[in-house]
């Protein structure tokens, strides 16, 4: 067995943040009723506590307001270098916001209100998009041809296998 196989058969484990409970609650609800596990975050500081720790994270979805500026680049830039993609979403229509998550790295962003559908078709993508990005560092490693990343793989793979 390869090392990916862990991230394949266990349910993806998203970290949910939001300053509002309610949206927080909705967003859990949606997501573990359709198999996920998640793990709640209330302010954007908890969300840094937590994806620096060695709790497994394979997806965060955040709301994008309550970030300050530095503090959403600093989070976006930490999950993506560990290959952790980042779903943004927002209540206000701005352009402008949506494209600077992006180009920061975030993986998706959502208009709200979405529906459980669209999601649930964004988690899917960005976990399989995640899969691929891991088994494509693997296969690089193997090869000898470098991992491309901050973070020895061995470090990624080791705390998949400790979880």
């Amino acid at each position: 067995m390869t090392s990916t196989t862990h991230t394949t058969d266990t349910p993806g484990r998203i970290l949910v943040e939001d300053d509002e409970e309610a949206i927080r609650e909705i967003l859990t609800s949606m997501l573990t009723g359709t198999g996920y596990e998640c793990i709640v975050a209330e302010t954007p500081a908890q969300t840094l506590e937590i994806l620096n720790s060695t709790e497994r994270v394979d997806l965060v979805c955040c709301g994008v307001t309550e970030w300050a500026g530095n503090s959403l680049e600093s989070m976006i830039g930490t999950s993506t270098s560990r290959t952790i993609p980042v779903i943004a979403s927002s209540a206000t229509l701005d352009i402008s916001l949506m494209m600077k998550v992006l180009n920061m790295g975030g993986y998706d962003f959502l208009l709200r209100p979405f529906t459980r559908e669209q999601l649930v078709f964004a988690v899917r993508r960005a976990l399989q998009y995640r899969r691929l990005k891991l088994e494509n560092l693997f296969l690089r490693d193997r090869l000898h041809l470098g991992s491309g990343i901050e973070i020895p793989l061995s470090r990624l793979v080791g705390r998949g296998r400790d979880q």
